[in-house]
């Protein structure tokens, strides 16, 4: 996986897509590196530019700055912790940040509750191989697996049919979502630690705890799984933000950020227009930068 490109359109990953690595690291110059799924790589924006990540690397950056910060945005859309583990450890480190920001966790409780998959599970089997898959021999072999594997789950799908509307977790898949997901924060947060990189747990916003605009409303109206993300989300993230903390991590809950905000703030239950990504980057950016400043 590449470092996407600062002047590329926002928008999914192609297979095979060449991304322009980045520039040479100044010995004034700081990197950010972003982490998660789809809110943290930006969708819901209407341009790259509206992203989230360019927002929060221009606040970062205001006029008269002596050094120069560069946002590096790895997060990927389905991404849940496991795979941001993943890419921390295999890519992210090598792009040397002085800081690292993590925002996910809702696709974590996603894949069991939405999806019907087990705990820890990603959205894509085929974004996980891409993360371990190697040359030659090692390559055929992933795509063998990969292609077995979507057969298998195409099987198990046609043979136990899932109700139209999702099911709550019971309490044995709701305890074990949340300690996968909490384990991949820690071990996350002692890989930096032993780097000495500060690390900030973003907890994203969702819809559910805002004045809903009619445009939300209309749009939440339509999920049939929006009454259990309402009731099962709220304690997902407040146990991972626990976690983190318990492990000595920085954290920030922006799950009711829009508490009160009755205009338009959401695409769907977690998607970002332009005004939620201008409003999350300054978020962001008012807990990041005392970390910088003291790098």
């Amino acid at each position: 996986l590449g470092t996407r490109d600062w002047s590329r359109p926002n928008g999914p990953l192609t297979s095979g897509e060449v991304l322009e690595p980045l520039p040479p690291k100044g010995p004034a110059d700081r990197r950010v590196l972003v982490l998660g799924g789809s809110v943290a790589f930006g969708t819901g924006a209407a341009s790259r530019e509206a992203c989230w990540d360019r927002r929060l690397e221009a606040l970062l950056n205001p006029p008269g700055a002596t050094r120069k910060v560069r946002v590096v945005n790895r997060a990927r859309p389905s991404y849940n912790t496991a795979q941001a583990f993943l890419s921390l450890a295999f890519e992210g480190l090598e792009d040397a940040p002085d800081a690292v920001v993590m925002l996910d966790g809702f696709n974590d409780l996603a894949v069991p509750l939405l999806l019907g998959g087990r705990p820890g599970e990603p959205y894509y089997f085929q974004a996980l191989r891409s993360q371990t898959e190697g040359e030659g021999s090692w390559r055929k072999l992933g795509r063998e697996l990969s292609w077995h594997s979507r057969l298998l789950q195409l099987v198990r799908a046609l043979a136990s049919p899932r109700p139209s509307a999702p099911e709550a977790l019971d309490g044995e898949d709701r305890t074990e979502t949340r300690r996968l997901a909490g384990r991949n924060l820690l071990r996350m947060g002692e890989l930096l630690k032993a780097r000495g990189i500060p690390g900030l747990y973003v907890a994203e916003p969702v819809v559910f705890s805002k004045t809903m605009s009619p445009q939300e409303a209309a749009r939440v109206a339509v999920q049939p799984w929006a009454p259990l993300l309402k009731s099962e989300y709220p304690p997902h993230a407040a146990a991972l933000l626990s976690l983190a903390r318990s492990g000595g991590g920085r954290t920030l809950d922006a799950t009711g950020m829009f508490k009160g905000v009755a205009e338009t703030r959401f695409m769907d239950d977690v998607h970002l227009n332009d005004a939620g990504q201008e409003a999350l980057a300054k978020r962001v950016a008012a807990a990041l930068s005392p970390l910088l400043l003291k790098r």
